[in-house]
């Protein structure tokens, strides 16, 4: 099935949201505000999102995709997100899972690293800094490295936070707020999630400030 997924995207730009947690929310934020902006990208959400379809093969060049760590199939230990010829990617974070297949934290960032090191020049990696192991993996790119995170340690980062039914906050990049955002989402960890996923689209300029 990941052999499958890097034929269909091969031509395609595709843009890997990568893991330990975290990875299908952002994936399913950054697909829904490309659809909802009228951008007709292909997606595939390795989870049931709410309102989505789970994938889309769609026609625009940029494709979104959930990255997984884990191995392939039983007789064949290449990550799945291996396959996906990466040109841009979000890791959320990478605090040591799956210690059935990786026994250590080391080898848990071996594959972290080999996607980050195949992106081009020319990419986007979009890291939340709010996470010691996804940050560190700033080293091992040629790629822009772009950050996100809760507090004004990171390029993007979340402002006078409203939490409730409805929370709300400003989007900042540096000093500068971008936007204004609400979201039915709840909790810490879903205001980060969107402010990554509004990293990367604003990052490669693929909406507006307004659109977000």
């Amino acid at each position: 099935f990941p052999e499958l997924l890097g034929d269909i995207v091969k031509k395609r730009e595709s843009i890997v949201i990568a893991g330990s947690y975290g990875k299908s929310t952002v994936t399913s934020l950054i697909a829904w505000c490309l659809a909802r902006s009228g951008i007709d990208a292909g997606w595939f959400i390795g989870a049931a999102a709410e309102g989505m379809e789970p994938a889309s093969l769609g026609t625009h060049p940029i494709f979104v995709l959930e990255g997984d760590e884990y191995p392939t199939s039983h007789d064949n230990p290449r990550p799945k997100f291996a396959y996906y010829n990466a040109h841009d990617a979000l890791i959320t974070a990478a605090t040591h899972d799956h210690a059935n297949i990786y026994k250590t934290q080391r080898e848990f960032l071996e594959p972290f690293r080999a996607l980050v090191s195949s992106l081009p020049d020319d990419g986007v990696l979009v890291l939340c800094a709010d996470e010691p192991y996804a940050a560190g993996l700033a080293k091992d790119t040629r790629a822009r490295v772009v950050s996100y995170g809760m507090t004004n340690i990171s390029e993007w980062y979340a402002k006078n936070i409203s939490r409730g039914e409805t929370t709300s906050f400003d989007l900042m990049r540096g000093k500068e707020q971008v936007a204004w955002i609400s979201t039915f989402l709840f909790g810490d960890h879903n205001i980060q999630n969107i402010v990554g996923a509004s990293a990367m689209l604003l990052e490669k300029e693929l909406v507006t400030p307004e659109q977000i």
